[in-house]
C-alpha cells in the first residue's frame, strides 16, 4: 500500500474517536432495543470516518479501493440502524417483527457484497480515476445503478424517520420534545452535508473534485449523542406512544371537543357504544349516548361528574363506572372532555353476592338472639320451677336424717339420707348457676369501685364449710389494687375460682391470692394454688364452656368456669389459666378487672353505666 500526506486524517479520526466515545456512552447507560441499535450506529459512523480517512490518504488506486471495501462496512447499514433507533424510540416497536428486521437487513448486505464484487460487474461504480485536488489525489467515480438505488432507499429511510420523530415531538412533553431535537439535529446537518455532495455529483458544478463532506459532519452528531445521553438521558427514558398506552388500557378513554364532538377513543369504548373509531369520530356524541342519560346531562352541562350504567352486551348484563374530566391547556383554558369507562361488573357481582350474605348472617343473628332470649326465658322458667321443689326435697331429706338418727340408729339408711340431701343441694347450686349465667347475659348493672377485701370475707363465709372440712389456708395481700365492677357478680367468680382451688389444690390445699396493676388501665386479679397443675391445653380452653362440660367432674357441673368468663368480659377484662413457674406446684387462674382511671373508656367498651 501506498500513502500520500492527508490533511483529511486528523478531522476524520477525530470524527471516529468521537463516534466511539458515543457508542461507548449510550451502550454502558443503554436500557431499551433503541438504545443497542443507536450504538450500532454510532460505530457504524466510527467504522465509516475511520475508513474513509484511510481511503483518503491512499496514494494508489489499490490501496484506495481497499480502504473504501472497508468504508461502506460502515456505511450501508447506518440508514437502516437509524430507522431501527427511531422506530423503538417512538413507541412502533409492534413494527419490528423478526420478519421485517430481517426485510431490512437485505438491502445492506447486498450492497456491501455489490460493493466487494464490483469489479465484476461495475453496479456500483462504472469506473474511477485519480485526479490531483490540493496535495492528495482524490478517486473521481462515475457510480452505477446500485449507488443511486442505495441512496434514494437511503434518503426515503430517513425521511420516515424523521417524520415518525416529528409525529412524536407533537404529542411529546418537555423532556421528550428535547431529546427529540437531539436526535433531528444529530442526523439533519451530516445527511445536509450528504445532499451537497451527491448534488455536486448529480449537477457537476465547478471543476475541481471535493471529498464527501458527510463523514466530516458526524463530529456534530457525535457531540448532540453525547451531550443528549448526559443530559437527557437520551435512550434511557423514552416516549410511549399515544396508541401503545390508549390502546392497551382496561378501560375506555373517550375524548370529545368543546363542542361534544368525537375527537378519539379506544377500542374499548368502540365495545361499549358498538360503533368503530372510522364511524364516530369526527360526529356529535350525544347521538351515540342513547342509553347514558345521566353522562349525557352532565357533558351538556360542562361539570366534572362520576356516575354508574348498567348495560347489556353480548346479551349479558355489565357495569360501567364512567367519569368526566376536562381538558385544559397550560393556561387553564377548557379544550375538551375526557370520559373514562371503567368496567365494575366484577366488583358489582362481588357487592350483591357481600349483600346477600350480610342479609343471611343478619337473619342469622336475629334468629339466634331470639332463640337465645327463648333459652334464657327457659332457663329463668326451669330454674325457679326446680328451685321450690328442691327446696322442699332438701328440708324432707334433713326432716328424715334427724329422725332416723333418733329412732333407729340405722346408719346404713342416714347414709342414704345425706347422699340425698348432697344431690338435692347440688342441684339446687347448678340451678344457681344456671340463673347467674341467664342474668350476666341480660341484666345491665353499674360499675363502681369495688371493696375486694370485703369481697373476699363474704366469700370465706360462704366456703365456711368446705375450708373447715378440707382444712385450707388462703393467704391474702396486705393491700388491694382498687377496681371497677359489679360486687356481686365479681364476689362470684372469686367464689367459683376459690372453690376450684380448694377442690383441685393439694392435701390441704394453700391458696395464694393477690393483684397486679398491668398495662392498658387495668388491675390483674389471681388465685395460685398448690396442685398437680394442667396440660397445657387444658389450660389454653379451660374457661370455653363445650370444652369444660368435656373434663367437668363429680365434684362440679362444668359451667363454673364459663360464667367467669361471661362476668369478666361483661366488664371488658380477660381471664386466663396457666401453670405455676414450677413444675408440679400448681395452677394460676387470673382474671382482670378495669382501673378507675378507665372509667371513659369502660362506658364505651362494655355498654355499662360507671359511677
Amino acid at each position: 500500500m501506498l500513502w500520500q500526506p492527508s490533511p483529511y486524517t486528523i478531522p476524520l479520526v477525530f470524527v471516529s474517536m468521537v463516534s466511539l466515545v458515543a457508542a461507548f456512552s449510550s451502550w454502558r447507560r443503554q436500557k431499551t432495543l433503541s438504545g443497542i441499535a443507536l450504538s450500532l450506529l454510532m460505530l457504524s459512523l466510527a467504522v465509516w470516518a475511520t475508513g474513509y480517512a484511510l481511503q483518503l490518504a491512499g496514494a494508489d488506486a489499490h490501496t484506495k479501493e481497499f480502504w473504501r471495501d472497508i468504508k461502506n462496512i460502515g456505511v450501508v447499514p447506518v440508514p437502516t440502524l437509524w430507522l431501527i433507533a427511531v422506530l423503538q424510540y417512538t413507541g412502533y416497536r409492534r413494527w419490528l417483527s423478526k420478519r421485517i428486521v430481517a426485510l431490512l437487513a437485505i438491502e445492506p448486505i447486498i450492497g456491501l457484497l455489490i460493493s466487494w464484487t464490483n469489479d465484476w460487474h461495475h453496479f456500483f461504480e462504472k469506473s474511477a480515476i485519480l485526479v490531483p485536488s490540493g496535495s492528495i489525489l482524490l478517486r473521481v467515480v462515475t457510480y452505477g445503478w446500485w449507488f443511486w438505488f442505495n441512496a434514494i432507499y437511503s434518503y426515503v429511510l430517513f425521511i420516515i424517520s424523521a417524520i415518525l420523530l416529528i409525529h412524536t415531538f407533537l404529542r411529546a412533553r418537555r423532556l421528550y420534545r428535547q431529546q427529540i431535537l437531539i436526535l433531528l439535529g444529530f442526523v439533519a446537518v451530516p445527511w445536509i452535508g450528504n445532499g451537497i455532495y451527491v448534488s455536486k455529483l448529480i449537477l457537476n458544478w465547478g471543476d475541481a473534485p471535493i471529498p464527501d463532506i458527510t463523514p466530516f459532519l458526524f463530529i456534530s452528531g457525535g457531540l448532540l449523542m453525547i451531550w443528549g445521553t448526559l443530559r437527557y438521558q437520551l435512550m434511557d427514558v423514552v416516549p410511549i406512544a399515544r396508541d401503545i398506552i390508549v390502546n392497551n388500557m382496561r378501560n375506555g378513554v373517550l375524548v370529545l371537543d368543546t363542542r361534544g364532538v368525537i375527537v378519539d377513543l379506544n377500542p374499548v369504548v368502540e365495545t361499549i357504544l358498538g360503533y368503530t373509531e372510522s364511524e364516530i369520530v369526527g360526529t356529535p356524541v350525544f347521538p351515540r349516548l342513547s342509553q347514558w342519560q345521566d353522562l349525557t346531562r352532565c357533558l351538556k352541562r360542562g361539570v366534572e361528574a362520576v356516575g354508574e350504567q348498567a348495560l347489556t352486551l353480548d346479551g349479558k348484563p355489565q357495569y360501567f363506572e364512567w367519569r368526566v374530566s376536562p381538558l385544559t391547556e397550560p393556561r387553564a383554558q377548557t379544550i375538551g372532555w375526557v370520559v373514562v369507562f371503567q368496567n365494575i361488573t366484577q366488583q358489582k357481582i362481588t357487592e350483591e353476592a357481600l349483600r346477600t350474605t350480610n342479609q343471611q348472617l343478619q337473619k342469622e343473628i336475629e334468629t339466634r338472639e331470639r332463640l337465645i332470649k327463648e333459652l334464657d326465658a327457659f332457663a329463668h322458667t326451669v330454674a325457679h320451677d326446680l328451685k321450690n321443689p328442691l327446696s322442699v326435697i332438701v328440708g324432707y331429706v334433713d326432716v328424715l336424717r334427724l329422725e332416723l338418727a333418733e329412732a333407729s340408729g340405722d346408719i346404713k339408711h342416714l347414709e342414704y339420707a345425706e347422699k340425698v340431701e348432697q344431690t338435692a343441694k347440688k342441684m339446687g347450686h347448678i340451678v344457681d348457676e344456671l340463673l347467674l349465667l341467664a342474668n350476666v347475659r341480660q341484666e345491665n348493672v353499674q360499675m363502681y369501685i369495688i371493696d375486694t377485701a370485703r369481697i373476699i370475707v363474704e366469700v370465706e363465709h360462704r366456703l365456711a364449710a368446705l375450708l373447715a372440712n378440707t382444712r385450707a389456708d388462703i393467704i391474702k395481700p396486705k393491700r388491694w389494687h382498687n377496681a371497677l365492677g359489679y360486687a356481686p357478680w365479681v364476689e362470684e367468680v372469686w367464689e367459683n375460682l376459690i372453690s376450684n382451688a380448694i377442690k383441685y389444690g393439694g392435701t390441704p390445699a394453700r391458696i395464694e391470692i393477690g393483684s397486679t396493676p398491668e398495662a392498658g388501665e387495668m388491675v390483674r386479679f389471681w388465685v395460685k394454688d398448690n396442685g398437680d397443675g394442667l396440660p397445657l391445653e387444658v389450660c389454653k380452653n379451660i374457661f370455653d364452656e363445650a370444652f369444660a362440660r368435656k373434663i367437668r367432674s363429680r365434684r362440679g357441673s362444668g359451667i363454673g368456669l364459663s360464667i367467669v368468663r361471661r362476668i369478666i368480659e361483661r366488664h371488658g377484662g380477660t381471664v386466663r389459666a396457666e401453670n405455676s413457674d414450677e413444675p408440679g406446684t400448681g395452677c394460676v387462674f387470673s382474671f382482670t378487672l378495669p382501673a378507675p382511671e378507665a372509667v371513659g373508656t369502660v362506658a364505651q367498651s362494655v355498654g355499662v353505666a360507671v359511677q
